[in-house]
């Protein structure tokens, strides 16, 4: 019964990381492809894990082999995106918007990247945190649709 249908719910995630490298929406909308197993994997949170609700939120952890002060890793292909709006830091202590269509359009220092996948919703945000003493942005990777993420302590 409804038991049964809690449990298989539970198991299944909103947002989910498949096995071909792709961020999954709804097990149907690809929001990015061509994540490098090798240079990335997930986590979620604890709440997100111990709840019997859809999970819609996940984190992406990048791994280096080697030590540096800076990383650029190939966060993947933008696939679907209706519109964005990324804000990036212009200065040191301002943030400016841009609006865009696809990856070409995310600028460089980009703190904050909201991607509606169709018209009217949903939306992804796209959210680089500070971890480990580094800070983390996005920018375009400069061949049309790849976004980096871009690290440095």
């Amino acid at each position: 019964g409804l038991e049964s249908s809690i449990a298989t719910k539970k198991k299944q995630h909103f947002l989910d990381l498949d096995a071909k490298g792709r961020l999954v929406v709804n097990e149907k909308d690809v929001i990015l492809d061509g994540i490098t197993p090798s240079e990335w994997s997930t986590s979620r949170s604890s709440i997100a894990e111990e709840s019997e609700v859809l999970s819609s939120s996940l984190f992406l952890i990048t791994h280096h082999s080697a030590e540096s002060a800076q990383h650029e890793t190939e966060l993947g292909k933008l696939v679907t995106c209706n519109r964005l709006l990324a804000c990036s830091r212009i200065n040191r202590y301002w943030m400016g918007p841009a609006f865009g269509v696809c990856a070409k359009d995310v600028p460089i220092d980009t703190q904050f990247l909201l991607v509606e996948l169709s018209e009217d919703g949903p939306y992804a945000l796209l959210l680089p945190l500070v971890d480990d003493g580094f800070r983390a942005s996005l920018h375009y990777g400069g061949n049309n649709i790849n976004l980096v993420c871009h690290s440095e302590s």
